[in-house]
């Protein structure tokens, strides 16, 4: 994981892959439960990436530091597949 700041009051976490991008938001959303962390106005959840903002940069970087790496997320039995529509213009 590569953790990048953004602007004063956000992180950006780089992670290997989604089923990584899943397992840190849900240690993230722990975290915030246990109540070791404050909760991020915002949690963007991407591909490889994972947006912490509205959060002290500092204090993040410190508490998942001693978290260490969570297990991937690899059975996901509540995620359905989505279907797009698409029209196909001439």
């Amino acid at each position: 994981m590569i953790v990048r700041p953004v602007g004063a009051r956000a992180l950006l976490l780089e992670l290997d892959d989604l089923e990584h991008v899943a397992a840190w938001h849900g240690a993230v959303a722990g975290l915030v439960a246990d109540g070791l962390l404050v909760a991020p106005v915002d949690v963007v959840p991407g591909a490889r990436t994972l947006l912490l903002d509205g959060v002290d940069p500092a204090t993040v970087e410190r508490v998942l530091a001693g978290l260490g790496a969570p297990a991937p997320v690899t059975d996901r039995p509540d995620a359905a597949p989505v279907e797009v529509p698409v029209e196909v213009l001439p």
